[in-house]
């Protein structure tokens, strides 16, 4: 979310046809802190297919994962597990959230309006 309450949707893109994962969310995160140190924006979200480990359980599971920063320092990462069926339809689980440390916003000296 821009500093005036747009919103723009961007993506990474290396220009190979099957781009390494992880480095497209760095990609992301690098261009998300410069926003965010120039004042640009006040708000960003990486949305990206991944693995966890639910609390008590021993087996990966799929989640689409979110993570959501504000420059107020509210950082989340927000997880809903998905599941393919044998008929091809995909069952969402249990959505939860995790704290996780700033990203984008490391500069708490960035005033906020």
């Amino acid at each position: 979310m821009y500093a005036d309450g747009s919103i723009q949707w961007v993506a990474a893109d290396t220009g190979e046809e099957f781009p390494s994962s992880q480095f497209l969310i760095e990609m992301l995160t690098e261009m998300f802190k410069r926003m965010a140190a120039s004042g640009e924006i006040r708000a960003a979200t990486i949305c990206y297919d991944g693995l966890t480990i639910p609390p008590g359980e021993s087996v990966m599971i799929d989640v689409i994962s979110f993570a959501l920063e504000h420059r107020s320092g509210d950082s989340t990462t927000a997880l809903l597990p998905y599941f393919r069926k044998e008929d091809e339809h995909v069952e969402c689980g249990e959505f939860s959230t995790i704290a996780r440390p700033q990203q984008f916003f490391l500069d708490s000296s960035i005033a906020i309006g």
